[in-house]
């Protein structure tokens, strides 16, 4: 990650830009900030690409079929404008590790744990099954699925980057030559993607084969460290795959996914139906030791830098030629097994000498150290977002259940905070960073910072009545009051959401949220969160609110903000409160 220079935009759209997070095909990433205060990527296209028209067409394409990506196992691109000047992309800001560090033993190459276990593989191979099933049924094709694209969490995989590459070939048809670009990476190409053929969801199965293959042995099955990209592709079209070392029971399944014949290769759900859930519910996906690596990890990209001194808004301008990119630096960071991928922007954030407001909805870190975090991790307090373990999907067999080491992260490194005799025990469950406010494509002011959570008061209380507008835009549907809650060792914590009419941008929604303590001080927290866009006209279409905001905490400690949720009102008449993340939360009316 890089300050910004006197050369990049101060902000794109509503979104005000921190940081530059790096460079890739389509081009530079930022990490951003909304409205609300979330965290997010913000890719910004390079110039000439902005001026294909096939490529805007192609873009217009993939930022459609993205948004109908909505499953738990993606990072969401929450926002874009396909048609400004300089065209860009936002999605959540995940702070975790790929899939490429946490394995990876090459110099360079992350802090590298080394291969994963049998029953990790397994875990990850269903989830990354889900992942391909959701996108593909939106009608894409991921076209480069490999490790550094694919986030590890403590429940379990997010891939990222869906359709650029699809986008990036609508270019290259358009005649344009990319500098140092290369749509897919050799080493998890399919044959019919080097061979320059058309590919279909197929092609992601053959690079599937190629993860799980990476995350069980550490290596690439047609190659390693010592193979060039050519001879990657040349072994990848006319051998056959080194499947030795696989787990017993995915080597048949490893191998028929690299199949070289796209009509033999298992769909993404024949897959998961293969590789069923894991074999003991309840226990972590990972083992320990990766979890230890995960947690500290994700408290270094938990931090957010400081917005740049200058809030001036400006408009983005278009990138340099390629020849005035830091491809150089970017290419030294890369481990060689994967010449010419495209730059892995989620890298540690610059130190922080505080952490700053985090926009997820836990209670608060203490300033003076993140130690505490790793050890001795009490239960879920006021989360502003979900307290349950997600149901992924309702064709998941996998229960990818949140680890008993629990880390401090979300867009601003948000922890759980335990009020026992006065001082604050800390942990933390980790979750992808919050998603944009849902503002408008083509809003050019630039967001205000986010609100301050230390002066919350606390001696006034929220009415349990939001405003309502005259004419709203909430479905009657999820009109009223709806109470919850969840158990913990300290006993029960109540929640208690009223919904109440109102337009997008007006506040429609109180979450009121109390925890026990074992008899000693518990907190009492109250949100209040905007519609954040008018809902679709189908009857199930969901409800998306938020961010929230604090405006009571007792103690100021135990509560801050919220990322953004959707509401949906399941087939049992129940709500649940989702994060993009995947956490939840099941509220009864009453």
């Amino acid at each position: 990650m890089e300050k910004l220079s006197a050369q990049d935009p101060r902000g794109v759209g509503a979104y005000r830009l921190l940081a530059r997070l790096g460079s890739g095909g389509l081009g530079r990433v930022y990490l951003g900030r909304s409205e609300g205060g979330s965290t997010v990527a913000v890719r910004v296209v390079r110039r000439e690409l902005a001026g294909q028209p096939a490529f805007r067409a192609g873009l217009r394409e993939m930022v459609a079929a993205a948004r109908r990506v909505t499953g738990a196992w993606t990072v969401p691109v929450v926002d874009a404008d396909t048609e400004a000047e300089v065209p860009w992309v936002v999605s959540d800001y995940v702070a975790a590790p790929t899939l490429l560090s946490l394995v990876s033993l090459v110099p360079g190459g992350g802090t590298g744990h080394g291969p994963l276990p049998a029953r990790s593989v397994r875990v990850l191979a269903s989830g990354l099954a889900h992942a391909l099933e959701d996108i593909h049924g939106a009608g894409l094709v991921h076209r480069d699925f490999k490790p550094s694209n694919i986030f590890i969490t403590e429940r379990g995989p997010l891939v990222r980057d869906f359709g650029i590459a699809r986008a990036l070939d609508t270019a290259t048809d358009g005649g344009l030559r990319l500098t140092g670009a290369l749509i897919g990476s050799p080493g998890f190409m399919s044959p019919e993607q080097v061979r320059g053929e058309a590919v279909t969801a197929a092609s992601d199965v053959f690079s599937l084969g190629s993860v799980l293959t990476y995350a069980a042995t550490g290596r690439l099955p047609f190659g390693g460290t010592d193979s060039s990209a050519h001879a990657l592709q040349l072994r990848i079209t006319q051998e056959e795959p080194d499947t030795s070392g696989l787990p017993e029971g995915l080597g048949r399944l490893v191998r028929d996914c690299l199949s070289k014949d796209p009509a033999r290769r298992p769909s993404a759900r024949a897959v998961l139906s293969r590789v069923g859930g894991p074999e003991t519910a309840g226990e972590p996906w990972l083992p320990a030791d990766v979890l230890g690596e995960l947690t500290q990890h994700t408290v270094r990209l938990s931090a957010t830098p400081k917005p740049p001194a200058d809030p001036t808004p400006q408009r983005a301008q278009p990138l340099p030629p390629p020849a005035q990119q830091p491809t150089q630096q970017q290419q030294t960071q890369q481990p060689y097994i994967y010449p010419l991928r495209h730059h892995d922007y989620h890298q540690p954030l610059p130190r922080q000498q505080q952490p700053q407001p985090p926009a997820f909805g836990h209670p608060l870190p203490p300033p003076s150290s993140f130690a505490d975090a790793y050890v001795d991790a009490p239960a879920a307090h006021p989360a502003d977002g979900g307290d349950e373990p997600p149901a992924r999907s309702k064709r998941a067999t996998v229960a990818l259940i949140a680890v008993a080491v629990v880390v401090a992260i979300g867009a601003g490194g948000a922890v759980y905070s335990v009020m026992g005799s006065g001082s604050p025990k800390t942990g933390a469950m980790a979750s992808s960073a919050s998603s944009a406010s849902g503002a408008t494509s083509h809003a050019s002011a630039l967001p205000p910072p986010p609100p301050n959570v230390s002066t919350a008061s606390t001696s006034s209380s929220v009415s349990a009545s939001p405003s309502p507008s005259p004419k709203g835009d909430v479905p009657q549907r999820f009109v009223g009051t709806w109470n919850g809650g969840v158990r913990t060792k300290d006993g029960y914590s109540p929640r208690r959401l009223v919904i109440k009419q109102g337009k997008a941008g007006d506040t429609v929604l109180v979450l009121t949220a109390d925890g026990a303590a074992k008899g000693k001080r518990g907190y009492h927290c109250e949100f209040t969160a905007p519609l954040a866009a008018r809902p679709s006209g189908a009857a199930a279409s969901p409800l998306r609110i938020g961010p929230s905001s604090v405006k009571v905490g007792q103690p100021k400690s135990s509560c801050a903000p919220g990322a953004p949720t959707t509401l949906t009102i399941q087939p049992d008449g129940t709500l649940r409160r989702a994060t993009a993340g995947g956490k939840s939360q099941t509220y009864k009316r009453g």
